[in-house]
């Protein structure tokens, strides 16, 4: 093709390859009209200039001349109410896919019951406010006071576990997503609610070790199931991923509900509390019932969590182009290095943001694990500081289930700009409230923190659909916030470092704070600028071997050749 204007003739054959067999041919077809692309996102540049005398591209379509019959051009856009299933051949691994309009009916009633399974399997992470005090008085890590109840040494290791597991549950979001990208959303979700009911027996074998005196010979068993247990509760959430491409208007709001699975689970502890305080009985007990609702949770994710194919067949239905195959085996160096290159793509641009996420995410991070203890410091009274907990716990569920839909819907309407806006004034909100002996504002702080960890993660999630294919989404996500929490683990250690080290009383805790809330306002500052001159791409940037085999499907080689013979630009086609 070269550089040159390309002008098929009616019913002559043409192809993008060489090969006889991959050769198409064009015919003139009455077009339906086509929803017009907006100027602004046009690539005019893509579009070959032709002579008026000549038949129009636009008059013509394409159809390889084995595989599938002629179809008409149809609008690319993932809200247009037309499948862009005009360009796809036919793929005979995926089936047929039966096309329907992008505003039928949406499958709210299955992500509902999914999201429940969900959510009774999110792990402990996400109540540790009020788990750290339960697990102390129950007897977890006794063995390390030197007299009888809780003592600072016992909160101290307690808060560690939950902190370093905090930041491992955003690192186990590499082989996480190597995993769903190689075996689909279905077998990572149903495997993962068997490891969280594996993980969530090992605290409660823990439990009844500690309230039978034998703390010292079964706290390791605490430390192995927190572990397993929220890499468990990662692995099934993200599974939630496989329904994305169910809700091509609202893809942002499915994600904040997703999250908010998160904060609804904050809740669990309450009622454990309430339970406890009703029946008297052990919280041994309690986890285990839990424990049992989970395994039962496992049959709900199997039945209603899509399988890779389905994945597929939606993707593709919804973006309008034949996608790259999944891995056919699990080739973790590789998946890996393509990821890393996928990233390469934009360096600059993810750099700078896994820097300003991560120093945005020390102070709600460090303040979630510190709750307790810290609200005995302040207030001066140990009740104060379990009040501070409940207080917080409930902050992150009502903020998870209130003001996630809200915030979703914002983030589609207004983009991630909107976002890092909110990022700069929630964390300004945070810095100022959360050195303060008042219950106000303290509420108030709390609410900011626990709004500033649901936005961050629908940030990542959305951030990186506009920067990784579907075939690599998983690997991609992975290792991106494996590179958040390799800068943030570092630095959110160090507040609790510093925390040990200081002298006893409330400044031992509000210095770091104070710490963590001056500079990652001032980051986060610094990259709202930034994001305005550097925003996303309008299509995921894509691997050259990827950009091959899409070709491949419209018997070409490039996209470049793609563009001519469908006569539409690259976000067209892509988009």
């Amino acid at each position: 093709f070269g550089s040159k204007s390309v002008h098929p003739i009616p019913n002559s054959k043409m192809g993008c390859s060489s090969s006889k067999d991959d050769r198409s041919t064009y015919s003139k077809v009455q077009t339906k009209n086509v929803s017009e692309t907006p100027s602004d996102v046009r690539n005019n540049d893509a579009q070959p200039a032709h002579n008026p005398s000549s038949p129009d591209p636009k008059d013509f379509k394409v159809a390889p001349v084995e595989d599938a019959p002629p179809a008409q051009l149809a609008d690319s856009s993932p809200t247009s109410a037309t499948p862009a299933t005009a360009l796809l051949p036919k793929d005979p691994e995926l089936g047929e896919v039966e096309e329907e309009p992008l505003d039928s009916p949406q499958p709210w009633g299955r992500f509902m019951a999914l999201w429940v399974c969900c959510t009774l399997a999110s792990g402990i992470l996400p109540g540790q406010a009020l788990f750290v005090n339960q697990f102390a008085e129950s007897g977890v890590f006794s063995s390390m006071c030197s007299k009888e109840g809780t003592c600072k040494d016992q909160f101290l290791t307690l808060t560690t576990i939950f902190g370093v597991g905090q930041s491992l549950a955003y690192g186990f979001s590499a082989p996480i997503g190597l995993l769903y990208d190689r075996y689909g959303a279905m077998v990572v979700g149903t495997w993962g609610a068997f490891i969280c009911a594996l993980g969530l027996a090992c605290v409660t074998a823990s439990c009844f070790g500690a309230s039978a005196g034998f703390d010292a010979n079964t706290s390791w068993l605490f430390v192995i199931g927190v572990f397993t247990c929220d890499f468990g509760s990662m692995l099934n959430s993200f599974s939630f991923m496989g329904l994305i491409w169910h809700f091509p208007h609202s893809q942002t709001l499915v994600i904040a509900l997703i999250n908010a699975t998160y904060q609804a689970s904050a809740l669990l502890p309450l009622l454990l509390q309430a339970a406890m305080d009703a029946s008297h009985q052990s919280l041994a007990i309690y986890m285990s019932g839990w424990t049992i609702v989970v395994f039962i949770t496992i049959a709900g994710c199997y039945k209603l969590i899509p399988t890779q194919k389905e994945y597929y067949d939606q993707a593709k239905k919804i973006l309008g182009m034949p996608l790259p195959k999944a891995p056919a085996d699990m080739k973790v160096c590789e998946m890996l290095k393509r990821a890393v290159e996928v990233l390469g793509q934009t360096k600059e641009e993810h750099i700078v943001s896994s820097i300003a996420l991560a120093m945005g995410f020390a102070l709600p991070g460090y303040y979630a694990s510190m709750t307790a203890p810290y609200g005995e410091a302040l207030f001066g009274h140990k009740e104060d500081g379990e009040r501070l907990a409940e207080l917080n716990v409930l902050c992150t569920s009502i903020v998870g289930l209130a003001l996630a839909p809200f915030t979703g819907t914002i983030g589609d309407k207004f983009g991630l700009q909107t976002i890092i806006g909110l990022f700069v004034a929630i964390m300004g909100v945070a810095t100022v409230t959360v050195g303060l002996p008042s219950w106000p504002a303290q509420a108030l702080c709390g609410g900011s923190m626990a709004l500033f960890l649901s936005l961050f993660t629908i940030f990542i999630s959305r951030y990186l659909l506009m920067y990784a294919p579907p075939n690599r989404y998983g690997a991609v996500q992975g290792v991106y916030t494996f590179g958040v929490v390799l800068i943030s683990t570092p630095w959110s250690l160090g507040g609790i470092a510093a925390t040990a080290i200081l002298p006893p009383g409330v400044n031992a805790y509000r210095i770091p704070m104070a710490v963590f809330g001056a500079s990652g306002l001032l980051v986060l500052m610094i990259y709202a600028a930034y994001f305005r001159s550097h925003p996303p791409p309008q299509v995921p940037p894509i691997l050259p071997e990827d950009e091959a085999e899409l070709a491949k499907g419209f018997g070409c080689t490039t996209l470049e050749e793609v563009m001519q013979v469908t006569n539409t630009s690259r976000h067209e086609l892509l988009k």
